[in-house]
């Protein structure tokens, strides 16, 4: 009876010691998934349109040292990198202080009589507008692309499914509206410059630049390209 005692004891201790260690796993793993939530709430301010924090420095340290959740926050980091790098290359082409005037006395002086360098430049600074959003919803859209990040951890579904709900926890519909709107505003503008050109080149002799303006020889001239650079929206 004494032993049966000591063995039913044993067990319980034993159970009890298990279930502490499950307890202490449990216990680190929700503080290490808490961190790393913690962490791509800072990085995702960068879809804030009045934030004007860097977040790179938070893209690029790391705070898991070990474990399978190290692996984690380096997909999640990576994948947050690339996005970062491609918001940047399209703000940069949306920030007003790089839009060029297309019609500056400068301009229109250094070009040829069809505006060659003027309508190539035109064509491409849209071309990388469209490239840079289209690769900047891929990136938030693209399951597979997602995934990609993850491929190499060799980690189990668990892992992999908290990394996907990590990363699609936060709602950016209002930030790409937004983005998709500075977009269109951007290449608009760069349309209307395109057909102000054109209308330069077809009333060849009709205008010249006096005073850095652009003057007209006719009043109705001057009527119809304004009402073309009316559509630039400042």
């Amino acid at each position: 009876m004494k032993k049966k005692k000591i063995l039913i004891l044993s067990c319980i201790i034993i159970i009890l010691l298990l279930l502490l260690v499950v307890a202490i796993k449990l216990g680190i793993d929700y503080s290490m998934e808490a961190k790393i939530r913690k962490e791509v709430s800072l990085i995702t301010k960068m879809y804030d349109v009045n934030n004007n924090e860097d977040v790179s420095s938070i893209i690029d340290r790391t705070i898991v040292k070990k474990s399978r959740y190290k692996k984690v926050e380096e997909a999640i980091k990576s994948y947050y990198k690339d996005i970062h790098t491609s918001l940047e290359n399209l703000n940069f082409l949306l920030d007003t202080d790089n839009q060029y005037n297309y019609l500056s006395d400068d301009n229109i002086n250094s070009d040829d009589s069809l505006f060659t360098k003027s309508k190539d430049n035109i064509s491409n600074m849209k071309a990388q507008i469209n490239e840079n959003f289209k690769l900047f919803n891929k990136y938030l859209d693209d399951e597979d692309i997602k995934l990609s990040y993850m491929a190499d951890k060799k980690l189990t579904k668990y892992y992999i499914d908290f990394y996907l709900d990590v990363i699609g926890s936060v709602d950016v519909t209002n930030f790409k509206d937004e983005l998709n709107k500075k977009c269109n505003k951007v290449i608009n503008n760069l349309d209307t410059y395109g057909e102000a050109l054109d209308y330069l080149v077809a009333h060849k002799g009709k205008w010249s630049i006096k005073e850095n303006n652009i003057t007209f020889k006719k009043n109705e001239y001057l009527d119809e390209f304004n009402n073309i650079i009316s559509n630039i929206v400042k």
